[in-house]
């Protein structure tokens, strides 16, 4: 149990160093699936290649070695980061704010109610796949089929395979593909039941437990960075996972074992209809919004509140900041619109520098406020080390070295293209 437990801290350890580690998380349901896929196979090929039982506790020892290396590794370079990140500069006072372009303000619940749909969600999914799992696992054990090692390339395959499809069109339509998936799941499981070919509905499982998995991991990833402790729910996941697979395999194994195959057959069917009730409140309530043209999203009531300000007047200042001549090339890119009539500036720089929408609310605050990093932080529901991230990677955006230099170069963009 100790084992398991510590096995259980590591791991989300790892999801939070790999959160940390993707910088553009427009592939990140894509970087998922490799890790994945790579893992399955070398999984693979430790129990096809190596026979000999020291050969893998020491294969095995190395590579629990080399993720503590590399954690340890990761927490010293970001204690090193916190402490060499300075505390932005104040830049916008308070008497200019009003003209300036403002953000709505985020909802006080965060990420909380689409990370418990999501928690309840995985769950009834766990139901279903545990369910499929243990009839493919009682059918190898009846002798109907030797499985062997060759379903684990398969599982490999598909985690690639979903890691590429879900990142289509910015995610767009992971949700839809993997309520896809669970149909398909489900009349696996109704086939099996009725006798029909063992064949099919293992192939269905291996396949579709790629996808499961890759979803997911994706999903909580995602919404973690939208939470106070993204520490915590980078790997709940996995945790929701096992959880939910705990609870259901005696009652699954149970049903399975009485041959009352009608029964079975109508409470995978009910969970299926749970399931498609949870992927619909949850698609909806996180639901991408506007798509930008690089590839970001903009939330429809942002998109109102854009609108809503396109009329204000802007501020009208210069600054000597080297980084301003980042914003000059931009601007002079002949593919890029120049005065445009009744543009926003704060959206159309943002679409010029591909801020995404959760950067667009942290520029908001750096450049209209004179909130600390803790203080933005806390407005908007997120770590200090979350929004710290933000802040670096907007500043490499946009090519400024400080908070003074982000605001002189917004400045400067607006004096030059509105």
């Amino acid at each position: 149990m100790l084992l398991f437990l510590v096995l259980g801290i590591f791991g989300s350890a790892v999801h939070y160093h790999f959160l940390c580690e993707i910088s553009d998380k427009k592939y990140f349901a894509r970087m998922v699936g490799i890790s994945y896929g790579l893992a399955i196979l070398l999984q693979f090929l430790n129990n096809s290649l190596i026979s000999s039982a020291p050969a893998e506790q020491l294969l095995l020892c190395a590579a629990f070695l080399f993720i503590v290396f590399s954690l340890f590794r990761f927490q010293h370079r970001e204690a090193g980061n916190n402490s060499r990140m300075p505390e932005p500069t104040a830049c916008a006072s308070s008497d200019n704010t009003d003209s300036q372009h403002k953000l709505p303000a985020p909802s006080a619940s965060g990420a909380l109610p689409q990370l418990v749909l999501l928690i309840f969600l995985v769950i009834f999914m766990t139901c279903i796949f545990s369910t499929l799992d243990n009839t493919v696992t009682l059918g190898h054990a009846d002798g109907t089929m030797d499985i062997g090692q060759w379903p684990r390339v398969l599982l490999a395959c598909s985690g690639l395979a979903a890691g590429f499809l879900f990142d289509l069109h910015n995610r767009r339509f992971m949700n839809l593909i993997m309520y896809c998936i669970m149909m398909l799941s489900t009349l696996s499981v109704a086939i099996l039941q009725l006798g029909g070919s063992f064949l099919i509905g293992l192939i269905v499982f291996y396949l579709s437990s790629g996808f499961f998995v890759v979803f997911f991991t994706t999903s909580f990833l995602a919404l973690s960075e939208d939470t106070r402790c993204p520490r915590l729910w980078a790997g709940m996941g996995r945790a929701v996972n096992n959880g939910g697979a705990a609870l259901v395999s005696n009652l699954s194994l149970s049903l399975i074992a009485s041959d009352n195959g009608i029964t079975l057959i109508i409470t995978a069917l009910v969970l299926f209809a749970t399931v498609s009730i949870l992927i619909a409140a949850y698609s909806m309530l996180n639901a991408p919004g506007v798509q930008t043209e690089t590839g970001g999203t903009m939330t429809h009531k942002m998109q109102a509140a854009c609108e809503a300000n396109a009329s204000h007047d802007t501020k009208s200042s210069s600054g000597n900041d080297s980084s301003a001549s980042t914003a000059s090339d931009i601007s002079s890119d002949p593919d890029y619109p120049q005065n445009t009539p009744h543009a926003d500036p704060f959206s159309t720089f943002s679409t010029a520098f591909s801020l995404t929408d959760r950067e667009q609310s942290v520029f908001d605050q750096l450049v209209n406020t004179e909130k600390s990093i803790q203080e933005i932080a806390d407005s908007l529901f997120i770590s200090r080390r979350t929004c710290q991230r933000y802040i670096t990677s907007i500043y490499e955006k946009v090519g400024a070295k400080s908070r003074m230099g982000l605001y002189q170069s917004y400045i400067e963009w607006q004096r030059k293209n509105l």
